[in-house]
């Protein structure tokens, strides 16, 4: 790969983000994000004076075309797997709970990662999670099966994450590799991490929920992205 952190901010070429962007090319979508990424970077440098007026070296660059890939659900008998290797795999509690959490919430990664204890309303049973662009908070209902692994987790000292890290007060990182691991023991190799959020809303589904009430959780601003 083009080891752009190495080169000056002035001196990076487009010759040098699209070969980046073709080593990326086994993972478009992966690929097409980190140009966007890139793009809105040099177009910052441009406007604090780091390089020169219409200079983006992004312009141009032919994103990936990207397949369309439908939603996986899991079935009863998969989600036993995945119980079972989470139980049985010997991974790290936080990440484990973190998983159990994604499941049983219907919550995103970034949200059940980066909450602190003190966004848990145990008595109402809520998870608070602030929403950078709103003023007010999203609220996440907690079922029963959530609060036991809530109540199941220790509180590391000093730590205000509920899903804490290796290093002292940081939330966990390197969930993927986990997931990675789990879901090639439980024989769920083509489910995502993001997967993790619909067993959630089929099961509210089919017990007769309004898409409303779904779209809370899962923080659809749409109801059209929850049908």
């Amino acid at each position: 790969p083009s080891p752009l952190g190495s080169l000056r901010v002035d001196r990076v070429t487009s010759a040098d983000v699209a070969r980046l962007h073709h080593y990326r090319r086994k993972t478009p979508t992966d690929a097409n994000r980190m140009l966007a990424l890139l793009g809105k970077m040099f177009a910052l440098s441009e406007t604090w004076g780091l390089r020169p007026p219409n200079s983006n070296p992004t312009k141009g660059i032919k994103k990936f075309e990207e397949g369309q890939r439908e939603d996986r659900y899991l079935s009863d008998i998969e989600l036993a797997r995945l119980g079972d290797a989470l139980r049985d795999g010997g991974e790290d509690p936080y990440a484990v709970a973190a998983i159990r959490l994604l499941v049983l919430t219907g919550a995103r990664r970034s949200e059940i990662l980066n909450a602190k204890w003190t966004d848990v309303d145990l008595k109402a049973s809520i998870l608070k999670v602030a929403r950078p662009k709103e003023k007010k908070a999203k609220r996440i209902r907690l079922a029963p099966p959530a609060l036991t692994v809530l109540d199941e987790l220790a509180r590391e000292k000093g730590n205000p994450y509920i899903i804490a890290g290796r290093r002292e007060g940081r939330p966990f990182i390197g969930l993927t590799k986990v997931w990675e691991r789990v879901r090639a023991a439980a024989g769920l190799n083509d489910v995502r991490i993001h997967d993790l959020r619909h067993p959630h809303a089929s099961v509210a589904v089919a017990g007769g929920a309004s898409l409303p009430v779904i779209a809370a959780p899962l923080g659809h601003q749409q109801i059209t992205t929850t049908e």
